[in-house]
């Protein structure tokens, strides 16, 4: 397979250290400088005009400086060392009127450069003007450092027309002023120098010395005059770019975060060669392969690869043996990535990994060794400039659907293979400042959320919110608890979601039962739930829309005093089994309620449902709760009235139309998906560690802190599967949710709802404030700038996310406010949760209307 390396050069014209101008003095204008290029050219003979023209590319270190002869227009170094690079500008201090060019070979590393700054960077990223800026602003700050007084940079922008001169550079001044003003190519390794000097390549670059390639040159003139003039013109034009960078000081300043930077640079080097499976972007919600060849082991890639789903990892050096093991432990059928992070040198290895990467399932990431792309064949095959954390977890992140593939490869393609560009499909990792959002408002946010912890209205949280399916914060903070000693929140902790549950979990059951067309609304309860007493029933007749919109009219309190820590639960339960409760003492019928009620310890033969640490419900009560609900009252009145009652009997009638458990529905068909990995109800079953999970309050039979154990009690009760609260996940999570509601039922290539269902679900009820499940702006915990259309929930321990259809925005807040006491309402007096979206709307630019207020 034919494969074309080119080299990859990072040009920047420095004025050197005898060409100074005192500090103060006036830059020259356009005019002025062209005057004195014309004057320099007016002063040269033909052999000076032909020096102009090439920039020498001594191959070793030892002959980098010209001692004597022929001056070329520039010298590229082999750069080794600052020393090295000192010495030569130094000795460029004699070369005259004329500025010289220093190009930088930038397939070697370039001393004291940011890590982010890589050989194939900028090919790869041409289009970009970012990265250029990036680049060129961290070189000029390497090379001011060791001394370079003037900076006005040449960069590679682009490759220059492949068919005819396939190893030309274009290069142009990118540093403060007009950067289409002056425009200068590289040439390199053309057998002609009369075919070098007929190009449209200003400047021609090869490893000839001085003295040779002017002999040559002189030849080729004296054979072919009309050279003359192409010279001429050249070396004029040359010496106007020259001396007009001299106007270019002052170089811009970027507000880039050297880790904004970095991600910048990552993300838009990626390059997609190869995508004949179309298994790009992967999906969310499989089990993956991971099996890395080479290299230090890329953490980043399967630690953010764990975001999407479960993941194997395998590691094989080079060796041919070790990668066809590796390879072996592949499980059949399931999406496989393999990474590669060192050079593939041996056909045997790289014939073994082809044979492997030609399936459907299966992706290659090459990461830097662009040479492995020749000899590796697959239907799916991405490049990543780059091999340290951040490009690592930018690639497993491209490979995902979370980020667009729109690099270039940084050389030829091999046969067969062509750039792509591979959209996201999924919610969108961006750079803030690349969104348009108003960076101010971060500080803001910052600072509301800040203010929020020391006044005590929580102890922690998480904040998300995405415009346009581009996610913009995603950022926790505070601990868990008020003690700052204790861990920081992460992003990825869990947090009891409360009634956000009510959205995230009961009404997507009835939403999808809908689309399915097995569930009508209109129709009463008791089309779906059926229970065993013989007695008709009033509570089997409110219709399921009724319970969507909190207007059954059934008991709106879930009848479990009994089962409470509390006089009045120990009398009500005393008299339930036949206790003399009037004579007993209240510590007695505490002692009786709990023996009768609750174990200590789980027990396969009657103890079964946990409710929190050393605390089970006996299960000769987990029927008589049921029963308990069934004979809740009706009011014939149908007033809308706020209820736990309605979403929990809701899950009960969808866990008889699908006939298994909702979390195991929700999971398979939702969450799992989805991506969303840290969602899921009892997250201590699933193995997830406690000091992952925000402590919310005290449970009242045992007085141990629940982390992890669901904070209301009727969900409790249930073992924690609950209509109405129950689930744990993270602001990042419940953003993907949202997401998929707001794009009409799709997300990551995969639609879950038709778009009528979601319309249907999400749209203001007639007499009602509120939409089916939905809460709906405007209220007090959402921004006063959303949209009258946007629709979301709140939960009790602090919770809340919204969408807003209008303005395409999701906003998430996670937090534990009931930590440790569930009476602390700072947050609601404060109107936090109102405030925190508004910063968000402010940083879009979507203020309140002064008539809104």
């Amino acid at each position: 397979m034919r494969f074309y390396i080119f080299m990859t050069l990072m040009a920047l014209s420095l004025q050197c250290c005898a060409i100074t101008e005192q500090h103060g003095e006036p830059l020259l204008s356009r005019l002025e400088a062209e005057r004195l290029a014309d004057s320099i050219f007016r002063s040269m003979d033909t052999d000076e005009r032909i020096m102009q023209l090439y920039i020498y590319a001594p191959t070793t270190s030892d002959n980098y400086i010209v001692q004597s002869g022929p001056v070329p227009g520039g010298v590229m170094l082999p750069v080794s060392t600052i020393a090295t690079m000192k010495k030569q500008i130094d000795a460029l201090g004699s070369w005259g009127d004329a500025p010289g060019l220093i190009a930088l070979d930038f397939n070697r590393p370039i001393p004291a450069t940011p890590n982010y700054i890589n050989p194939y960077n900028i090919p790869a990223s041409h289009r970009d003007s970012v990265v250029m800026n990036i680049v060129t602003n961290s070189l000029t700050d390497t090379l001011l450092s060791i001394g370079f007084n003037y900076t006005a940079g040449l960069i590679a922008d682009g490759y220059g027309s492949r068919a005819s001169a396939p190893h030309s550079r274009r290069i142009a001044p990118l540093i403060g002023g007009d950067t289409t003003a002056h425009n200068a190519f590289i040439l390199t390794m053309y057998t002609s120098v009369k075919a070098a000097i007929e190009s449209n390549n200003e400047f021609i670059t090869g490893t000839t010395t001085p003295e040779m390639f002017l002999i040559r040159a002189q030849k080729a003139v004296k054979d072919h005059p009309e050279l003359l003039q192409i010279i001429d013109r050249k070396a004029n034009q040359i010496l106007r770019l020259k001396i007009s960078l001299k106007t270019y000081r002052q170089k811009p300043q970027l507000d880039i975060t050297k880790a904004e930077a970095s991600a910048i640079c990552a993300m838009k080097s990626i390059s997609c060669v190869k995508n004949d499976n179309q298994l790009l972007p992967m999906p969310s919600g499989s089990n993956i392969d991971i099996i890395q060849i080479g290299g230090f082991k890329m953490a980043g890639f399967y630690t953010q690869a764990g975001f999407y789903g479960d993941y194997n990892y395998n590691y094989a050096d080079t060796a041919t043996a070790s990668v066809i093991t590796a390879l072996a432990k592949r499980h059949e059928g399931r999406k496989c990535v393999i990474l590669l992070n060192a050079t593939i040198d041996k056909p045997a290895t790289a014939q073994a990994i082809s044979r492997a990467a030609n399936d459907e399932n299966t992706c290659i990431v090459n990461f830097d060794n662009p040479k492995n792309i020749a000899l590796i064949d697959g239907k799916c095959i991405v490049q990543q400039i780059g091999n340290n954390a951040t490009a690592a977890k930018m690639a497993a992140r491209a490979v995902f659907g979370e980020i667009d593939i729109d690099g270039e490869f940084p050389y030829q393609e091999p046969a067969n293979t062509k750039s792509l560009h591979i959209a996201a499909n999924k919610l969108k990792y961006t750079i803030l400042r690349e969104t348009g959002f108003n960076l101010a408002y971060k500080d803001t946010l910052d600072s509301v959320v800040s203010a929020a912890i020391r006044e005590g209205a929580f102890p922690g949280c998480q904040v998300f919110a995405a415009k346009d399916g581009k996610i913009l914060i995603n950022k926790a903070y505070g601990h868990f608890t008020y003690d700052s000693l204790t861990r920081p929140v992460n992003t990825t902790d869990l947090y009891d979601l409360a009634s956000l549950t009510k959205v995230t979990a009961a009404t997507l059951l009835a939403m999808k039962l809908y689309d399915m067309k097995k569930m009508d609304i209109e129709k009463p309860l008791g089309t779906y739930l059926h229970y065993d007493d013989s007695l008709p029933k009033p509570i089997m007749n409110v219709k399921i829309k009724s319970l969507l919109q909190h207007r059954s009219g059934i008991y709106a309190y879930p009848p479990i005093i009994r089962f409470g820590n509390n006089s009045n639960g120990w009398q009500r339960l005393g008299k339930s089994i036949g206790l003399d409760t009037d004579s007993l003492s209240l510590n007695q019928l505490a002692d009786a309620a709990y023996k009768e009620l609750y174990s200590p310890i789980f027990d396969k033969d009657g103890a079964t449902t946990r409710i929190a640490d050393s605390l089970w419900l006996r299960d000769q009560y987990v029927d008589s709760i049921k029963k308990f609900f069934m004979h809740l009252s009706v009011k014939r009145r149908n007033r809308y009235q706020y209820s736990d009652v309605n979403m929990i009997l809701l899950q009960w009638a969808a866990e008889e139309v699908l006939k298994c458990r909702a979390d195991s529905f929700l999971s398979k068909n939702f969450y799992q998906p989805l991506g969303m990995t840290r969602t899921c109800h009892t997250p201590l079953s699933h193995n997830i560690p406690a000091d992952q999970i925000a402590p919310t309050e005290a449970q009242p039979w045992t007085g141990k802190m629940l982390q992890g154990d669901v904070h209301d009690p009727a969900a409790a009760l249930l073992g924690g599967i609950s209509g109405n609260a129950g689930l744990f996940s993270t602001a990042y999570n419940i953003g993907i949710l949202f997401q998929m509601l707001l794009d009409g039922g799709q997300y990551g290539g995969k639609r879950y709802f038709n778009q009528k269902t979601v319309e249907k679900f999400t749209t203001k009820q007639p007499n009602t404030k509120r939409a089916l499940g939905f809460d709906m702006a405007p209220n007090n915990f959402v921004a006063e700038a959303a949209s009258k259309r946007t629709y979301g929930h709140t939960g009790f321990t602090g919770t809340c996310a919204w969408a807003d259809p209008d303005n395409k925005i999701v906003v998430v807040f996670t937090c534990n406010r009931i930590h440790p006491d569930a009476n602390n309402k700072k947050i609601n007096e404060l109107k936090l949760r109102q405030k925190i979206s508004q910063v968000i709307y402010d940083g879009c630019g979507i203020f309140v209307e002064e008539d809104d207020k």
